[in-house]
């Protein structure tokens, strides 16, 4: 009586932070395995990009309305993951590594729900940088941990997500003026990580038919998102790199889906 009750009440959490049919949610942590456990925090990483990318574009006005829900809905996401990911955690490790991400992620969090300005634009990607290291040690540890070689694959296919939101934000604080030679060296960086790791994928011998499909459709989708990365600063631009971004999003978003499916069935 005392479990039923107490999911009961983690339900009724969630809904009030308004993610009903938006998360699939495990009826008790035991049932959730390492790949999705890897799944949801290399999500979180894409996450800490995504919040600082909406935050520019209510900022620079590119859709704003449809940017300000994202980033709400971004921020319902990372916070009720991390609750599942506490309840998941494994070993006393993992739980030190999610005490650290709770106190950069609620001053991360107000940050972001601040007015936008250029100031604080900067600030909140300062602090990305450190919420995106602290979600990328948990992904590393769980990968570790699960003692399975296809969660590598799940985190790599993850980590594009992430990327993805990357290079878009760039985009975004460039067109706001916040760019710098260091700046640069991370779009670059960032650049031939994507390149590098969707050739590690196409060449996994994991791959079933559906991802060899998804993946030659994320490779055309980068060679769009790519191109679209580098297009004049025009006002209309940003607009094809916002949508050639979340297009390759929601192709990497399938692809770790499908090697959680199968790195849960090994």
């Amino acid at each position: 009586m005392s479990s039923i009750k107490n999911n009961v009440m983690y339900f009724l959490t969630l809904l009030s932070m308004g993610l009903v049919m938006t998360i699939s949610v495990p009826s008790s942590a035991e049932d959730m395995s390492f790949a999705e456990a890897i799944n949801k925090a290399g999500r979180q990483r894409m996450l800490t990009q995504r919040i600082t990318k909406n935050y520019c574009q209510i900022g620079l006005n590119v859709v704003p309305d449809k940017s300000r829900h994202e980033l709400e809905k971004a921020i319902n996401l990372f916070s009720s993951q991390l609750l599942e990911l506490e309840r998941f955690s494994p070993d006393t490790e993992v739980d030190m590594v999610l005490d650290n991400v709770k106190p950069h992620w609620n001053s991360f969090k107000d940050l972001a729900l601040s007015v936008p300005s250029q100031e604080n634009a900067k600030r909140l990607t300062e602090m990305d940088e450190e919420l995106l290291h602290a979600s990328e040690h948990l992904v590393q540890m769980l990968e570790n941990l699960s003692g399975v070689s296809t969660s590598r694959l799940v985190n790599i296919a993850g980590r594009q997500m992430m990327l993805s939101q990357r290079l878009t934000k760039f985009y975004m604080l460039r067109l706001w003026n916040q760019g710098s030679p260091a700046m640069n060296s991370e779009i670059e960086r960032a650049t031939n990580e994507f390149k590098g790791a969707l050739d590690t994928l196409v060449q996994a011998p994991e791959n079933t038919i559906t991802i060899k499909e998804k993946l030659e459709a994320a490779k055309l989708q980068w060679a769009w998102f790519s191109s679209s990365l580098n297009f004049s600063q025009d006002e209309h631009f940003p607009l094809i790199t916002l949508d050639a971004s979340e297009k390759m999003l929601q192709i990497m978003e399938r692809v770790t889906e499908l090697y959680q499916n199968v790195s849960k069935n090994n």
